[in-house]
């Protein structure tokens, strides 16, 4: 059978005048358009782009002191010709995104390596051990909008995040005051139990202020970068609604809710 060829052209903010569309066609600025509306989820979801409008659908939060600008609605500061929005949160100019390639998506991050990759045994098996007497969970995040109610409301819990080169995003939790598991563990047995890619390129913590989602980048195996948040935060906040990033040096912990292996919480337990 043959293909089908189907030439889009496109108006400055988007607008195309083809009615009949399919999901499987790339629209504008190579995103996927709502097949029944025709808007853009940019950014993961993060924010719809409505193209007849040429607004967003909701307020931008970088407006109107941040990268955002003084409209919080508008679409790429009113030069969609200039600028693109991948991220729907701040707009690039296309000069700049074409040497950058604009921001990163997590598939393109590098693997990050376990610095402590002597220990994986020892820790793997008491992470085991853990999850079997109920001191740990470990969970492959994938329903919309479920990670607060994951997460709970107890803060005697460690919340570890990883997320894969697939892009799987994987929790290990534990309870610091009877327990203690690393990310590189949990990684190893997220594989083994749930199927997930073993390659990790950013890992880091979660935690619950407020009632706001805060994550941050503390993992001494994995020592991710404070960049990598970036492309993550994109990747996962439609499991979480609006997120907060911080800076945490895995050198610079709280002993009480971060022990190591040598001692600390929990340790009788094992």
């Amino acid at each position: 059978m043959p293909t089908l060829k189907v030439d889009l052209a496109y108006e400055p903010y988007g607008y195309c005048r083809v009615s009949e569309k399919t999901s499987s066609f790339l629209g504008f600025n190579g995103a996927h358009a709502d097949v029944l509306t025709g808007n853009y989820a940019l950014g993961n979801g993060h924010r719809v782009y409505a193209p007849t409008l040429r607004r967003f659908q909701s307020a931008d939060r970088l407006s109107p002191f941040g990268r955002g600008g003084l409209n919080t609605y508008v679409y790429c500061l009113g030069d969609p010709i200039n600028r693109a929005d991948p991220s729907g949160q701040f707009s690039l100019r296309r000069r700049f995104q074409a040497w950058t390639g604009g921001p990163k998506s997590v598939a393109s991050l590098r693997e990050l390596k376990n610095t402590n990759a002597d220990r994986i045994y020892v820790e793997t098996e008491r992470t085991r051990y853990n999850l079997h007497y109920g001191f740990a969970k470990l969970m492959v995040v994938e329903q919309e909008g479920s990670l607060p109610a994951l997460l709970g409301t107890s803060r005697s819990y460690t919340h570890k995040w990883l997320v894969t080169k697939s892009g799987e995003f994987v929790i290990g939790s534990f309870d610091h005051t009877k327990a203690y598991s690393t990310h590189a563990s949990f990684a190893v047995l997220a594989a083994e139990m749930k199927g997930v890619d073993p390659i990790v390129v950013a890992a880091g913590e979660l935690e619950i202020k407020k009632g706001r989602i805060v994550m941050n980048n503390y993992s001494g195996h994995y020592k991710t970068s404070y960049g990598r948040l970036w492309p993550v935060k994109m990747h996962v906040e439609r499991f979480a609604g609006e997120m907060k990033i911080v800076r945490q040096s895995y050198l610079a912990v709280d002993p009480a809710t971060h022990p190591t292996m040598d001692g600390g919480v929990g340790l009788g337990r094992w």
